[in-house]
């Protein structure tokens, strides 16, 4: 990764929640989605279990 700026990095962080963010499963499936700021790690790897077993060839 290139060097970044501090402010520039504050500025990603500060708009993350409002960017579509790739999850690559480990079965290949790219889920997309845009993560709530209020949600813990923990919630955020729950939801994305939850929308990839509604994925076909999940199993």
């Amino acid at each position: 990764m290139a060097p970044i700026t501090l402010e520039s990095l504050e500025y990603v962080f500060q708009n993350c929640s409002s960017m579509d963010h790739d999850f690559l499963m480990p079965n290949g499936i790219i889920l997309t989605l845009r993560p709530d700021p209020e949600m813990s790690l923990y919630e955020l790897k729950m939801y994305l279990w939850e929308l990839a077993s509604k994925e076909p060839f999940f199993e």
